[in-house]
């Protein structure tokens, strides 16, 4: 079902990864939170789904057959429909130059495989602190989160 303009009803996080047990696992996950995903394999087919669903947040693989992750990014970013989408990583690049290739593609935050659940969703208390505020959608919780666990990681 589509709504007005060829837009399909809305979702909170595009899943886009060509490992279909991962996406299954974090779509699952997410959607026991409340957020409304929705799951793309490919490179061409997270573009479509990102510019006719409008997601607030797609976490993103950076290998992904037709379409690495990386021009996916960047594709993103320079289409108006999609320009302000939050883009995290979810990738198994945990190298410093995909880092900073994936920053400059746009991307917010770098999560790595095999994912941290914890990183995924900050602790139940930020949730319904944040859950109340306009401004905190399921994007920037994700890569708030990210950023955390990103910092404690680096410490270690």
């Amino acid at each position: 079902m589509s709504a007005p303009g060829g837009i399909s009803p809305a979702v909170d996080i595009l899943i886009a990864d060509d490992d279909p047990v991962l996406r299954t696992g974090v779509r699952r996950l997410l959607e026991r939170e409340g957020y409304r995903c929705t799951e793309a394999e490919e490179g061409r087919q997270t573009l479509e789904l990102a510019r006719r669903q409008r997601p607030q947040c797609v976490l993103l693989d950076l290998a992904m057959p037709d379409l690495d992750g990386f021009a996916v990014a960047r594709q993103l970013r320079t289409d108006p429909r999609t320009h302000s989408v939050h883009i995290n990583c979810l990738t198994g690049l945990a190298d410093r130059v995909a880092r900073e290739q994936a920053h400059l593609a746009g991307c917010e935050a770098f999560l790595t495989k095999p994912v941290d659940v914890a990183a995924l969703l900050p602790p139940s208390k930020a949730v319904s602190t944040t859950a109340a505020s306009p401004s905190a959608g399921p994007g920037r919780r994700a890569a708030h989160s990210a950023r955390s666990s990103a910092g404690r990681s680096s410490r270690k």
